[in-house]
């Protein structure tokens, strides 16, 4: 049983390496190669024209990225738990995580929303819903952290009632 699953590897590592040497050969046009790269490169110390900004899904998060260059910006803990920076372990973020149920430190993030005035994004806040649970997140764009997170009263359906 071993030797044929052994034989098996080595037919799977004869076939797919040379579609792997073939895929990794260039067709020669590196000024389109250059060209591309150039409408999305920028230097260190430049800012990206736009933000991107991603619901993480069952991560809890939101994740930032610069637009054109797909730079991961940064990673904003929401509605989890995040021993990196602390969020929802320290004193100031443990209540955050708190709900009517007690502290649920995990959520499904989706559906980020600018702020607006008079139906321009005004670049203030972003809000985020948990699917999971009944809350609605406030982060702050001048320093990409939640700054609040408020649970939904008289809503039924989504969240157990036996934490």
């Amino acid at each position: 049983m071993r030797k044929r699953v052994l034989l098996n590897i080595v037919a799977l590592i004869l076939l797919a390496a040379p579609l792997m040497i073939i895929g990794c050969q260039g067709k020669g046009d590196s000024a389109g190669f250059q060209a591309a790269a150039g409408k999305v490169y920028v230097p260190p110390g430049s800012y990206d024209e736009f933000y991107g900004f991603f619901s993480g899904g069952f991560s809890g998060q939101v994740t930032v990225y610069g637009i054109p260059s797909g730079r991961l910006l940064r990673t904003i803990p929401v509605f989890s738990q995040h021993p990196e920076n602390g969020y929802g372990y320290s004193e100031e973020t443990k209540s955050l995580l708190m709900t009517s149920y007690g502290s649920i430190p995990w959520d499904d993030a989706h559906h980020p929303k600018l702020s607006q005035t008079n139906g321009i994004p005004d670049g203030r806040w972003l809000f985020i819903n948990g699917n999971n649970t009944p809350r609605i997140a406030r982060i702050s764009l001048s320093t990409f952290e939640t700054e609040e997170i408020i649970e939904i009263p008289n809503c039924g359906g989504i969240m157990p009632h036996h934490f």
